[in-house]
């Protein structure tokens, strides 16, 4: 198993980890703050900056929106939206994603442990 994690921080940072196992649910749990829920439709990942042009399965806090405290992540929304549009559809004006994200890339062995 090979692939990463590209943590996108509510406050614009990214940092990204290399792993060669499954994350744990409360792995993901801790970087996003909370309770993990898929962010639908978002399964591919490209970041031309840092060589990465995989498909993935991207987490957010389940209830970011709702419980305060939370900021928009305007980072994490235009990569969403760009893969939202790719496949004809489009959030804008009717959703964005809070609080911090993680993105969970890899090759299919990875994937298919999530």
């Amino acid at each position: 198993m090979k692939g990463g994690l590209y943590i996108i921080r509510q406050n614009g940072e990214v940092e990204t980890r290399e792993i060669t196992k499954e994350p744990t649910g409360d792995e993901l749990h801790e970087i996003v703050g909370g309770y993990i829920e898929v962010v639908p439709y978002w399964n591919i990942l490209i970041i031309p900056s840092k060589g990465i042009m995989s498909n993935c399965v991207v987490f957010c806090d389940s209830d970011g929106k709702t419980t305060g405290g939370k900021l928009f992540n305007e980072h994490a929304t235009i990569l969403w939206e760009s893969v939202l549009n790719r496949k004809g559809m489009s959030a804008a004006g009717k959703d964005h994603l809070v609080g911090d994200i993680v993105a969970v890339w890899g090759d299919e062995e990875l994937l298919a442990m999530l």
